[in-house]
C-alpha cells in the first residue's frame, strides 16, 4: 500500500482565458479555429468572431476567448487538433473584467496591453496573442495597443499575466 509523503503547494494560478471575479461576456460564433486566452475581434458580421489581422481589427475587439473546462483541446470532436474552439463553435469573449492571458514577452504591472495581428519578430506568429509593445518588424508594427486594457500583474515571456479589460460594447 502506498502512502502520501508530500503535498504540493506550488499550483498554477490559472489557465489562459480564466477569469478572476465577475466578468461581462459576449457569446459569438467563431469563424476560425482558436484557443482560449486569445483576443477575438468582429468577424464577417456582428455575430461572428475571429483573430485580428490588422490594427483596426484590434480596435474592434470583442475581448478574450474565455476558457471552457468542458472542452479538451487535445481531443477535439473533429477539426483542428490542439485547438479549443473549432469553426462554428460558440465562444464567450470577456470584454469587461479580469482575465488571465499568456504573454509573448515580459510585461510589467500596469503596463499597456498589445495584441498581435501579424507575424512578428522571434517567430511570434500567433494572432490574438498578448505582449508589451508593437513588435516592429521593418518599421511596421505587428501588434496594436488595446484601449481600455492594462496588465494587473507582471509576467515573463511564456507566462500568464492578469489583464483588466474595459472594452466598449
Amino acid at each position: 500500500m502506498s502512502v502520501q509523503t508530500s503535498v504540493s503547494t506550488n499550483f498554477v494560478a490559472a489557465i489562459a482565458g480564466d477569469i478572476r471575479g465577475d466578468a461581462k461576456t459576449l457569446t459569438r460564433v467563431t469563424s476560425v479555429a482558436l484557443n482560449n486566452g486569445l483576443f477575438c475581434c468582429v468577424g464577417a458580421n456582428e455575430n461572428k468572431c475571429k483573430l485580428p489581422t490588422s490594427a483596426a481589427e484590434v480596435g474592434k475587439g470583442y475581448g478574450v476567448a474565455r476558457s471552457d473546462v468542458s472542452r479538451d483541446p487535445n481531443f477535439p470532436p473533429g477539426g483542428t487538433a490542439s485547438t479549443t474552439y473549432q469553426i462554428g463553435d460558440s465562444v464567450e469573449t470577456v470584454y469587461r473584467g479580469q482575465v488571465w492571458v499568456k504573454v509573448e514577452d515580459a510585461v510589467a504591472q500596469f503596463g499597456a496591453v498589445f495584441v498581435r495581428f501579424a507575424d512578428g519578430n522571434s517567430g511570434n506568429v500567433q494572432k490574438g496573442s498578448f505582449r508589451s509593445d508593437a513588435d516592429t518588424v521593418s518599421a511596421a508594427a505587428t501588434a496594436a495597443a488595446v484601449t481600455g486594457a492594462r496588465y494587473l500583474t507582471a509576467a515573463s515571456a511564456g507566462q500568464l499575466a492578469l489583464v483588466d479589460l474595459n472594452l466598449p460594447q
